[in-house]
């Protein structure tokens, strides 16, 4: 249910790791259904979250045998004790098996070792739920796959990034997200052949685009701003590039490697102080050399609530205008928003 989850170990046990999505503007009746009145009220929920609730809940995701709830957002984590409700409560679960995966966010060596500690709890419960050890070699392998997977990633990357972008965000999005839908390897295939074609790609032309905030599971604001005769050359959510980044360090057991990087990367920008968030985004956004950025921040999202002033405020002092679009529903074909972003995109241009 999030990108703060080791991969390589369900990799390595003989298992496809499928990250949940779904469109966050589709009705959710099931989540209404099974999970609303069990909710609890001081805790928000964007609705890219419930879109990943109802794919499950709905039947539509039949084929999870598995689902790991790792310790992240808030509105993530509840999702552990929800679901069990809603299995009770009648929902088409009863044969998901479910994980919690906890995690601390603290910096420190008492941190580090809970952390590998939760990683062993997942690597032992996969190994029950596969009935086959997960081995050295088999882990290494998954490791040597994804890490070659972020490195073709960050090729990519540098086809929207470059002074003459090649690449559109929303297909770029696309791109990131389907890593975690099919095999690494497969994938990987996927990117070598983009990248075999890139000198073929018309150079892009208008502003460049920086997209800040909310997770986007769909490429539906990229299309939007990029209708707009623009390119989103970079993004910092969990769908985006943020896939291309920190690969597992190689270290004489690749157990070990694997912890190393679950404790010390960061997840939905939960990063301890917020000062240290915010200034590793903001290196972020000038490797890309935006003429703009835009700080979309959809309603209940508390987690970016908190870190957009301070965003805007580093914006202003690097001298990069910025659009910040707050509480924003769902929806987005609105005329309103596409308006509201037309003008701030005039203004750019003058």
């Amino acid at each position: 249910m999030c990108d703060n989850f080791p991969v390589e170990l369900a990799a390595a046990a003989g298992m496809l790791p499928f990250r949940l999505d779904g469109d966050p503007a589709a009705p959710a009746p099931h989540v209404q259904r099974y999970i609303g009145p069990d909710r609890n009220p001081l805790i928000r929920v964007p609705a890219f979250a419930d879109a990943m609730l109802e794919a499950v809940v709905s039947g539509d995701y039949g084929f999870i045998d598995y689902l790991v709830v790792p310790h992240g957002r808030k509105a993530i984590e509840a999702s552990y004790e929800l679901l069990t409700r809603a299995r009770a409560a009648g929902a088409p679960i009863d044969d998901v098996r479910l994980f919690y995966l906890d995690k601390s966010y603290l910096p420190g060596f008492s941190s580090s070792v809970f952390d590998r500690e939760c990683v062993l709890a997942l690597k032992a419960q996969l190994e029950e739920w596969s009935r086959a050890p997960v081995t050295d070699p088999a882990l290494a392998e998954a490791i040597e796959q994804a890490n070659r997977g972020r490195t073709l990633l960050a090729r990519v990357n540098r086809l929207r990034i470059s002074e003459s972008p090649r690449l559109s965000g929303a297909d770029a999005v696309r791109l990131y997200s389907l890593a975690g839908a099919m095999t690494r390897p497969a994938h990987n295939a996927m990117s070598e052949a983009l990248l075999a074609e890139a000198s073929e790609m018309p150079a892009r032309s208008g502003p460049r685009i920086y997209l800040s905030g909310t997770p986007q599971p769909t490429p539906a604001l990229y299309e939007l701003v990029e209708s707009l005769g623009t390119t989103v050359v970079g993004e910092d959510h969990c769908w985006g590039a943020r896939t291309a980044g920190c690969p597992t360090p190689v270290r004489p057991s690749p157990l070990e490697g694997l912890a190393e990087r679950y404790h010390e990367v960061p997840v939905c920008s939960i990063e301890f102080p917020l000062q240290q968030a915010v200034d590793r985004w903001q290196a972020r956004v000038r490797v890309t050399r935006p003429d703009g950025v835009i700080v979309y921040v959809a309603e209940d999202d508390e987690l970016h609530i908190w870190d957009a002033p301070d965003r805007l405020g580093r914006m202003a002092a690097d001298g990069v205008p910025a659009l910040h679009l707050a509480r924003q529903p769902p929806e987005l074909d609105r005329e309103d928003l596409r308006e509201t972003i037309d003008a701030w995109l005039a203004e750019l241009s003058r």
